[in-house]
């Protein structure tokens, strides 16, 4: 099974173009890391909402999901964002 590992925190904007966005900041984690299509990375981190449309929403878990193409997640993993096993 290959898993991806969250080398560093980072905050991820989560429907960052609608009324109801949010910035969910994730701590470094290890997850299964999935594809779609054609061998594309897919992967879930879970991490805590920092800031959003709704301030109820602060503090609160939230999962994010992850869809990316490869060549975005190499660059990433370059920089050491993220390592692949």
């Amino acid at each position: 099974m290959t898993t991806i590992t969250l080398n560093v925190e980072k905050v991820f904007n989560q429907n960052h173009t609608s009324k109801y966005w949010r910035d969910i900041k994730c701590e470094p984690q290890t997850v299964d890391l999935k594809t779609w299509a054609t061998n594309n990375p897919l992967y879930y981190f879970e991490g805590v909402v920092v800031n959003s449309h709704d301030l109820t929403e602060v503090g609160t878990k939230k999962m994010v999901c992850c869809q990316s193409y490869s060549f975005w997640l190499e660059e990433s993993i370059e920089k050491g964002i993220y390592t692949v096993n």
